[in-house]
C-alpha cells in the first residue's frame, strides 16, 4: 500500500512541475506581449499586430493546457486519497473462524454461526461496494469428509457462506460445521 502512495506522490510532483513550466511559458508570452506594446511606435504596426495575435493565441493555449493539467492533477489526488482511505487494492479482511462461528483471529471482520454449516462474516468497516473477491478454505481433520462451499452471498457489509459435505447426489447437501480461513481482497 505504501508503495502505491509513493508512486502517486511522484506522479503528483511531476504534474505540478509540468503545470509550473506552463506558467513559466505564460510569463514569457506576457513579456513578449509587453515588449511588443513598447515597440508599437514603429512603422510596422501591421506586423506587430500579427505578432501580438500569435502571442495571445499561445497564451490562451498555454492557459487551456495548464487548466487541463490542474484538473487531471486534482482527479489523481482525489483518487489517491480515496485509495488510501478505502484501502482498495489490499486485503480488506482476513481471519480464521472456529467451527462454532467464533472468530479465532482476524482483521476487519467478525463472525457468527447462524445454523449448521452457515456462517455470517461482517466487516468492521464496510467496503465501498460488493466488488471484491472472497477466498474461503474449510479446515478439517484427516477423518472429516471434505467440506466445500455450497452457497455464498456478498454485500458491501460482509457475506454469508454455507459449508456443505458431499452427499449421494440425490438431494440438498447437508451442512457441516467446520473451522475456516477467510481472505477478502478489494480493488
Amino acid at each position: 500500500m505504501q508503495q502505491e502512495v509513493d508512486v502517486g506522490r511522484t506522479h503528483i510532483r511531476f504534474k505540478a512541475d509540468a503545470i509550473e513550466a506552463r506558467f513559466d511559458t505564460l510569463d514569457a508570452s506576457v513579456e513578449t506581449l509587453s515588449s511588443s506594446f513598447v515597440r508599437s511606435g514603429s512603422s510596422d504596426l501591421s506586423g506587430q499586430i500579427t505578432d501580438l495575435s500569435s502571442s495571445l493565441s499561445n497564451v490562451q493555449d498555454s492557459l487551456a493546457t495548464a487548466h487541463s493539467d490542474a484538473t487531471a492533477l486534482t482527479t489523481r489526488v482525489t483518487t489517491l486519497e480515496s485509495t488510501v482511505t478505502s484501502g482498495s487494492n489490499s486485503a480488506a479482511a482476513a481471519g480464521r473462524v472456529n467451527a462454532n462461528g467464533t472468530l479465532h483471529s482476524g482483521y476487519n471482520m467478525s463472525s457468527v454461526h447462524t445454523s449448521t454449516g452457515n456462517y455470517t462474516i461482517t466487516f468492521d468497516v464496510p467496503l465501498a461496494n460488493d466488488d471484491y473477491a472472497v477466498m474461503i478454505q474449510p479446515i478439517g481433520t484427516s477423518n472429516d469428509t471434505p467440506a466445500h462451499i455450497a452457497e455464498a452471498s456478498i454485500t458491501p457489509n460482509g457475506f454469508n457462506v454455507r459449508l456443505g459435505e458431499g452427499d449421494n447426489g440425490g438431494g440438498a447437501e447437508p451442512g457441516t460445521n467446520r473451522a475456516l480461513s477467510v481472505i477478502v481482497i478489494s480493488w
